[in-house]
């Protein structure tokens, strides 16, 4: 488990943790969370799936988690952000970095409703919604 920040598409820092870093089963899943939940809730499925050869990314949205600011007062984040630049920012992330791997998504919730809101569609070889 490796736990680093990633600047979204417009540089807000978003926290992220990846599973499976040694992994070389050229198979990416991304899970993007349901909202107000944190990444950690998913911490023990993605072990699960990292254990079974995959690359696994979680992370926060913008205000939520490790991603929110020091004071949330008049801090400001929509689910737009969350889709367009958050969850946009991650899959870019991913397409830079593992480009010849497989990519999956996760959505739980509005996390399944993301992949509709972005071009982050294109990159994904297959997507599976949760009670999205």
């Amino acid at each position: 488990m490796k736990k680093f920040i990633l600047e979204a598409s417009d540089k807000y820092p978003i926290a992220v943790t990846s599973f499976g870093e040694n992994n070389a089963t050229k198979k990416i899943i991304v899970i993007s969370s349901a909202i107000g939940v944190k990444q950690t809730f998913y911490a023990k499925y993605a072990t699960y799936l990292a254990n079974k050869g995959y690359l696994v990314f979680t992370y926060d949205y913008r205000g939520i988690g490790d991603s929110k600011p020091k004071k949330l007062k008049d801090f400001k984040a929509h689910f737009t952000d969350w889709a367009d630049k958050d969850f946009l920012g991650l899959t870019q992330y991913i397409e830079e970095f593992y480009p010849n791997h497989e990519k999956f998504l996760i959505g739980h919730s509005i996390g399944g409703i993301m992949i509709g809101l972005t071009r982050a569609y294109k990159v994904y070889d297959k997507i599976v919604t949760i009670g999205s």
